[in-house]
């Protein structure tokens, strides 16, 4: 797992994070979340308790690679895969994930990502990346 540019949280938290990111786009099948093309996107919590995610873009992975993203993500075999695509869901549990770190609001810059990416030095040839994200604390 990669990180880079992760501000407002200090270095242990911010690992922790990103593995429990992983693990939520992992069980949902999410391949890559990242801000829409030249706009700043965020993640945050509306005061009606829901999940408000601004200017992003999730790519589902094929469901050919659902068990190297849940390997990638290191996920215990009783941990339920996802079986609908559902981005409300979705942006909810990666939101409750946030919350339970002390984080109530994530944001992508251009060029910031969440992703499995392909790398040979992996067992299963990929790995997670998180770029240029802020997260903001509670």
């Amino acid at each position: 797992m990669d990180f880079h540019d992760l501000t407002r949280v200090d270095l242990d938290t911010a690992d922790h994070l990103l593995r429990s990111l992983r693990g939520v786009m992992a069980r949902h099948g999410v391949l890559n979340l990242k801000a829409r093309a030249g706009e700043q996107g965020h993640l945050e919590l509306q005061q009606d308790g829901t999940a408000h995610p601004f200017a992003l873009h999730l790519t589902w992975a094929h469901p050919g690679d659902l068990p190297r993203l849940r390997q990638a993500a290191a996920l215990p075999a009783d941990v339920p895969q996802e079986t609908e695509r559902d981005e409300v869901t979705f942006y909810g549990d990666l939101l409750m994930a946030l919350l339970r770190m002390g984080v109530r609001r994530v944001e992508f810059g251009p060029g910031s990502l969440l992703a499995f990416v392909p790398d040979a030095q992996e067992s299963g040839g990929i790995a997670f990346r998180g770029e240029g994200l802020v997260f903001t604390p509670r």
